[in-house]
């Protein structure tokens, strides 16, 4: 039976493929900085497999990005610089 659960460990393996291209990193690369294996991150990146907090801050650090990124839709608008959009009085 497919889940929302299912979807989202499509959705979020898309992502950390999507980071990790973006990024010029091979899935062996980001495994080894990750300091986990190769499979598993196969796994991940398949939607195949759940992952764990510890698993999801390794890929954010190795990938450079915040734990929020890795996951679809997280930032779906740029963020605006409240200190950007005062005016001068």
């Amino acid at each position: 039976m497919h889940t929302d659960l299912d979807d989202l460990r499509v959705c979020r393996g898309d992502r950390i493929r999507a980071l990790r291209e973006q990024r010029g990193m091979s899935q062996n690369e980001l495994a080894r900085q990750a300091e986990i294996g190769q499979t598993h991150l196969w796994r991940i990146e398949a939607g195949k497999t759940g992952v764990g907090d510890a698993v999801l801050i390794a890929l954010a650090k190795a990938l450079d990005a915040e734990v929020a990124d890795l996951f679809p839709h997280s930032h779906p608008e740029p963020v605006a610089n409240p200190a950007q959009d005062r005016s001068v009085a």
